[in-house]
């Protein structure tokens, strides 16, 4: 049994990590703007015929770029042909920083990318500039068609959006982008831009746009349950992740965020913050489930959130950030996500030799983000046309993992406590009908103490009468003291004592609240059933009834309650007054104290099954009838 177990583990793994490679490697070339196959610019133009149009309505200009570098160049600056100043061709991509290009020993400055297109007689177009850092004004031939920020190093103002412009030109077109960032430790445009007709390009943003809020909404529905189930059921491992899907929701809402024109600070430091925090509660609930040696969890707890604090600080400090800071931020960014990648995985793994049940999903989940973090290590040249970046899609999948895991142990938990609740009923029951049996027997043990007190006193003065001859007098003493002599009789509503002490609490809280109880019990002293069995039969039944009438219009509100034992059968039947209405769904009766089935009416039915016995509920009328039979041998007494 255990090799076959560790055969569908294995299978499971190895499964789960071929899956994610093959949508890994789908994605590469299907849904790739790096690997587009629309025709690309060369030497900064680009001819866009009529056919090239119909076949390609959308393209995404990667290539072919013409760069300047530490300068921002306008329209006026290309009337005399191109500028003498230094200019060399790149593709969108190849570099992030303006140290790489330019000649600054720093990672900010500024600088200018230019393109010539060649566009039909005919056409509407459209162009969507992606985020650029840090602020930027686009020429269209001579128009200054979009400005985000300031630019100007004098006066600089970083902003950053993405924006979409409508060209309704033809012939050639100049497309003209001057750049300039201090503040962000990207620099310039960084992103392809979409260029393509019209519908082309709108129709892309709108589903870029869509898929970004369904998964935003997905996210904050599983953040609304996790929550829900963390205040209710006070679930430590669901509030984290409640926390988790806020962290997945920031990390990943960027495509939303910013198509409006946010500032640099602190919108994206908080962004690379919710990325690492991720991290950080992934472990976290994973240490929880998997239960790793405690060495383990506090050294991976620690350093997961040491470097989100880090990964927040160098966010934050991105206007001061040098060459070797972020060069050694990066290094040290990869080597804690492998480290947590690699952990992640042993944890599950632990989890499943220590019989943890949640550990196995969360084996397949780490398996399929190890794949995806594998694959953009292999793929660096990967950007999505549409969804995330390999290392979001990886998160997306770990946290519907984590969540399904931690669903099966919510619902676990859940059961627990319901079952939990319904024995502290139960025993709270319990306790009050033996109090109330306690008072009443001490009542009368105090009341035989006094009269065996008195006794003695009453006894003295006979004797003296009679041994005086006054025997009129001591008969008349005798007779008024047996006039005044009396004792609280208790009547017995069952031989079975458990059973008695039930009816007894109930029949004086009735005639606290003139509710008419009758009882017809004929029944042995014992009966072949367990105490805990008769009480949660009796208890639950007699409380609803007694609830019922309590809440009930009726003038004359009442119980009847008949049980005998005959023929090898137990039969109870129950019987009281009810105004309220009866909800039910599918065929359980749903409680008037809180959401979802009567605990106690569940209970009953638990107990009826598992002695093969049979319930019937019914409405008659204004009355609510309960009838319980259950088969048993008992010899009766």
């Amino acid at each position: 049994m255990m090799v076959h177990r560790g055969i569908r583990l294995v299978f499971g793994v190895i499964l789960s990590f071929l899956l994610s490679s093959a949508v890994c490697i789908t994605l590469y070339f299907l849904n790739n703007k790096y690997t587009d196959p629309a025709p690309q610019a060369e030497n900064g133009y680009l001819d866009l015929t009529q056919e090239t149009e119909e076949t390609y309505p959308l393209r995404f200009l990667r290539d072919g770029w013409a760069f300047y570098p530490d300068t921002l160049l306008g329209p006026e600056d290309f009337n005399d042909g191109a500028p003498e100043e230094y200019m060399v061709y790149t593709s969108i991509g190849d570099f992030t920083r303006f140290d790489r290009m330019g000649t600054r020993e720093t990672p900010f400055g500024c600088g200018t990318w230019v393109l010539d297109l060649w566009l039909p007689e005919t056409g509407d177009y459209a162009l969507e500039l992606p985020e650029i850092f840090s602020a930027y004004r686009f020429y269209v031939n001579d128009r200054l068609v979009l400005q985000t920020g300031d630019p100007d190093p004098e006066t600089y103002t970083p902003k950053t959006q993405i924006r979409t412009v409508h060209l309704n030109d033809s012939g050639h077109v100049r497309l003209i982008l001057a750049v300039s960032n201090y503040t962000h430790f990207y620099s310039g445009m960084v992103y392809p831009p979409a260029f393509g007709t019209l519908q082309a390009v709108f129709h892309y943003r709108i589903m870029q746009s869509l898929s970004a809020a369904s998964w935003d909404i997905f996210i904050l529905i599983l953040f609304g349950l996790m929550l829900g189930a963390a205040f209710r059921m006070h679930h430590t491992n669901a509030l984290l992740f409640a926390a988790l899907c806020l962290a997945a929701a920031g990390y990943t809402s960027y495509p939303l965020i910013h198509l409006f024109k946010l500032s640099i600070f602190p919108w994206y430091g908080l962004e690379i913050f919710c990325g690492y925090l991720l991290i950080f509660l992934a472990v976290t609930i994973q240490n929880r489930i998997c239960m790793p040696p405690r060495v383990c969890i506090c050294v991976s707890q620690t350093v997961s959130l040491a470097f989100s604090l880090l990964a927040l600080a160098y966010g934050m400090l991105s206007p001061v950030l040098t060459v070797s800071v972020m060069q050694t931020f990066s290094w040290f960014s990869a080597a804690v996500k492998l480290l947590a990648t690699a952990y992640l995985l042993a944890a599950s793994f632990w989890g499943i030799f220590q019989r943890h049940p949640e550990s196995r999903i969360l084996l397949y989940g780490n398996t399929a983000y190890s794949a995806f973090f594998l694959w953009d290590r292999l793929l660096p040249v990967y950007e999505p046309v549409y969804g995330g970046w390999f290392p979001e899609l990886g998160i997306q999948i770990l946290v519907v993992f984590i969540f399904c895991a931690l669903a099966a142990d919510i619902l676990r938990a859940y059961s627990f406590h319901q079952s939990f609740a319904e024995s502290y009923r139960q025993l709270s029951r319990q306790l009050a009908i033996q109090k109330v049996h306690y008072q009443e027997l001490t009542s009368q043990i105090e009341e035989t103490v006094r009269i065996r007190h008195d006794q003695r006193h009453h006894l003295t003065v006979i004797s003296t009468l009679l041994e005086e001859g006054r025997l009129s007098q001591a008969q008349k003493y005798l007779s008024e003291y047996q006039s005044r002599l009396h004792f609280k009789e208790r009547t017995v509503l069952c031989r079975c004592l458990m059973v008695d002490a039930i009816l007894q609490y109930y029949k004086k809280l009735c005639e606290q609240n003139h509710i008419h109880f009758t009882v017809q019990a004929e029944l042995p002293p014992e009966l072949p059933f367990s105490d805990t069995d008769l009480t949660i039969l009796f208890g639950n039944l007699v409380e609803n009834a007694y609830e019922a009438c309590l809440s009930s219009d009726s003038a004359a509100p009442s119980i009847h309650l008949k049980t005998a034992y005959e023929h090898q059968k137990f039969y109870l039947r129950v019987e009281n007054t009810f105004s309220n209405k009866i909800h039910t769904v599918n065929g359980k009766y749903l409680s008037g104290k809180h959401d979802g089935t009567g605990i106690g009416t569940e209970s009953v039915r638990a107990v009826v099954k598992r002695l093969d016995g049979q319930i019937r509920f019914q409405t008659l009328s204004d009355h609510f009838q309960v009838s319980v039979i259950l088969p048993a041998e008992q010899k009766i007494l």
